[in-house]
């Protein structure tokens, strides 16, 4: 708020937890729950249903597109698509997520749309987001959103449903199914102490994959988030005098939810994290460039603040299952026994496969690109803050490729700006 040149800030909006965490401490059944849900859930996808135009929505064939389609196809009839990008006609069991994906369709009536994401304009699309990633959004499934809005601006359509929030808000990511099975092992220890024997032990024990470098501290709370392309000990090897607690804002709880960082569990101190930083400032920039980039709408009603307040209030038990080897089991218990028996069973057992493969890591896409080419032949690298041997270290072939990703979108973003420059006379 401006008045008199001097400038007061306002706070625009908090999540409130506490009439939700009042409902859950006694302890309601599973069936008063699921009511509570299907009420708030059902009212929130209404309020998006748009009342004069045809929309999409998209249809992995995992569990929270599923929830979703099945709350929409109550309403009003609506289009389905399904993205390929690679494995997704790769089948895993009897089915593949494009087998799944066409089943839940069939069951609820809704025409079934099939779009090639490796095979349209994925060359023209990620060149675009890389030169266009000054705000940092530098996840490569811009591309493949991108490609699923052009489909649907293609069709004559303006509104597209799309199912993000609960990997976030109900603990869907392996990084945090695996944080969960460590916490109560780990929140009386001091980490910094840990031998490189005793980590060993731990990622052995606990069969860790995602978490191997322990960036967790339990006082204060701070977490890995799902998002994190490039891990700390690949910057510490290319920049100069790299600091971890400069950027410890993703993973870390807003200072206006630190009156709860006590009253609750670990797996909800993740999920308000997720909810208050990864979602809007990540995630939902994607989302925002890939759509509007074609014109078209985003509606997401698993993020209507109702909605997250509900699931952020949910104790750990309605995330993981006993064995902690789950996500999501909410959503996943929901499926089973509110969905349609002709696939509620194949989808709420199925394990997390991600929004689909890097368009990039497609050999034709890759070659198109040249990644290499532009990491050898940059002179980016070559100045603060940055180490002499970072070149060498991106185009080694152990590197993981998110971190050459990272790097291709940082040059081209930085050429597009010198050419700026060059243009306004600018030194």
């Amino acid at each position: 708020k401006i008045r008199n040149k001097k400038v007061t800030k306002l706070e625009h909006s908090k999540f409130e937890i506490k009439k939700w965490s009042k409902f859950f401490q006694k302890k309601p059944s599973e069936n008063q729950v699921f009511k509570k849900f299907e009420k708030l859930f059902s009212t929130e996808v209404k309020l998006r249903i748009p009342k004069e135009v045809s929309f999409f929505s998209t249809l992995s064939g995992g569990i929270d597109s599923t929830v979703l389609a099945m709350f929409l196809s109550k309403e009003k009839k609506f289009n389905a698509v399904f993205g390929v990008s690679k494995d997704e006609e790769k089948k895993i069991g009897k089915f593949s997520e494009l087998d799944l994906s066409k089943l839940v369709a069939k069951n609820l009536k809704i025409k079934h749309h099939l779009v090639y994401l490796n095979k349209s304009n994925a060359v023209k699309n990620l060149k675009f987001f890389s030169f266009n990633s000054f705000d940092g959004c530098i996840d490569s499934g811009n591309s493949n959103f991108s490609g699923l809005a052009e489909y649907i601006k293609n069709k004559k359509s303006k509104v597209a449903f799309v199912a993000d929030g609960p990997d976030e808000l109900l603990g869907g990511y392996n990084v945090d199914i695996e944080a969960n099975r460590m916490d109560e092992y780990l929140k009386n220890k001091y980490l910094k102490r840990l031998s490189s024997k005793e980590k060993q032990n731990i990622i052995r024990k606990f069969n860790i994959k995602k978490n191997k470098e322990f960036e967790f501290s339990f006082k204060p709370f701070h977490s890995r988030v799902n998002h994190a392309v490039c891990p700390n000990s690949f910057l510490q090897k290319i920049i100069k005098d790299f600091n971890f607690n400069s950027i410890r804002s993703y993973g870390s709880l807003n200072c206006k939810y630190k009156n709860l960082e006590k009253k609750l569990d670990f797996s909800q101190l993740r999920a308000l994290i997720y909810a208050t930083t990864t979602l809007p400032d990540m995630f939902n920039l994607r989302i925002d460039k890939a759509f509007m980039k074609n014109t078209v709408e985003a509606r997401l009603p698993f993020q209507a603040v109702k909605v997250v307040e509900f699931f952020l209030a949910m104790p750990k038990s309605y995330r993981f299952d006993k064995a902690g080897l789950d996500g999501k089991y909410f959503l996943r218990r929901y499926i089973q026994k509110r969905g349609p028996k002709k696939f509620s069973q194949k989808i709420a057992n199925r394990p997390k496969y991600g929004m689909g493969n890097y368009l990039w890591l497609n050999k034709d896409v890759y070659k198109k690109i040249k990644f290499d080419k532009s990491i050898k032949e940059t002179n980016i690298f070559k100045k603060f803050p940055f180490k002499k041997n970072t070149k060498n270290i991106l185009l080694n072939k152990d590197t993981h490729s998110g971190n050459k990703w990272a790097a291709y979108n940082f040059i081209k973003m930085n050429e597009k700006l010198y050419d700026y420059w060059k243009k306004q006379n600018i030194k």
